[in-house]
């Protein structure tokens, strides 16, 4: 018997192999998020604290939940709506849509100045986000880069 006989069949394992991992790396990496800080122009309301969530798995995401997360086992930190123009979640996310959701700072650091107080830990600040999916996937994004937050 040739040794291309053995091609078919192992180039067929190969691909069930190759399969398989795209399908872990695209549940592992298709969706993402991101904290960062900016300024809505023309509102007036001063800097946000901004969780911008990315698709890039070939079908829609729902996104049910956005959420602060703080250090110290402080907890996490939500608002019920978001400010204009930012969508409340739950909210479908496509491949080509981005959703992103703004958490004013001069609140957010205010409810944390009184976590702070509560738990008597100066230490406790928000260290990122975590992001609720439909499928019951969790992801979290680290604010450690953002310097505006180490207050």
């Amino acid at each position: 018997m040739p040794w291309t006989a053995f091609l078919g069949p192992l180039a067929g394992i190969a691909s069930k192999i190759g399969e398989g991992m795209y399908d872990r790396l695209e549940k592992a990496h298709g969706v993402r998020a991101e904290v960062g800080v900016g300024i809505l122009p023309g509102s007036g309301s001063g800097a946000l604290i901004l969780v911008t969530v990315y698709n890039r798995m070939p079908n829609p995401q729902r996104v049910d939940g956005v959420m602060l997360e703080l250090s110290e086992h402080a907890g996490s930190l939500t608002i019920p709506v978001f400010p204009p123009p930012f969508r409340t979640p739950p909210q479908l996310i496509t491949p080509t849509d981005n959703y992103v959701v703004g958490f004013p700072f001069d609140d957010m650091k205010q409810v944390v100045l009184q976590k702070r107080a509560q738990l008597k830990n100066g230490k406790v600040r928000v260290v990122g986000a975590r992001v609720s999916l439909a499928s019951g996937r969790v992801i979290r994004a680290s604010a450690r880069k953002v310097e505006i937050l180490k207050f």
